[in-house]
């Protein structure tokens, strides 16, 4: 954990220890700590790639001075341009096409983005890897749908859940079209996915 990231923790941290008074109970104050650490992490993941992907979804093969440049490289200058020139295997679907954009939409659930690719299933392939992180049954899968709650669902691979009244809200969520918790009403998908070859 980047020492400069831990230090604003601790220091958020120490200023809320600051309005405890002697009839706050331990279990309010751990209460609060956890919600504090929830918007920190929340916030970290949504400005910065990097921490999404090493301190959210826990993808320690990540942790690399080459990967922490290219995240930083492509939140700042994604769409300032058109084309990325990287050697295969070099983590351009996996940080441009897969984490930036999960990033972004974790930051406006509202955008829509269509993976358009030769055929259809090449364009799902992309979207696979959005959705192995969000579905996922591991540590840092879990710790992504506890920290953005507000946008992803509990089991998206359901296609429905139950809001606080009691109501069945369904969504769309499969191999070719996913859709996160939105603010608006919105018929496109969050993310579809197009093939060129095979008009679908």
């Amino acid at each position: 954990f980047n020492k400069r990231w831990a230090k604003q923790l601790e220091m958020l941290k120490a200023n809320a220890e600051k309005e405890f008074t002697t009839s706050t109970t331990e279990e309010e104050k751990e209460q609060t700590f956890r919600l504090i650490e929830k918007v920190f992490f929340a916030s970290m993941g949504r400005r910065y790639s990097y921490f999404l992907a090493v301190h959210i979804l826990k993808q320690q093969w990540m942790d690399t001075d080459y990967c922490f440049r290219l995240c930083y490289d492509v939140d700042q200058n994604k769409w300032k341009s058109n084309l990325w020139i990287i050697a295969r295997e070099h983590l351009k679907s996996t940080v441009i096409t897969g984490l930036s954009t999960l990033r972004e939409i974790l930051e406006n659930p509202n955008l829509t983005y269509c993976f358009l690719s030769f055929t259809p299933d090449t364009a799902s392939a992309f979207l696979r890897i959005i959705r192995s992180w969000v579905e996922g049954k591991g540590q840092g899968s879990q710790f992504l749908r506890y920290i953005y709650d507000d946008v992803l669902w509990e089991d998206p691979t359901k296609g429905y859940e139950y809001d606080k009244d009691g109501n069945k809200v369904t969504f769309t969520w499969n191999k070719s079209e996913i859709t996160v918790k939105r603010t608006i009403e919105c018929k496109e998908p969050t993310i579809s996915t197009k093939g060129i070859e095979g008009g679908s």
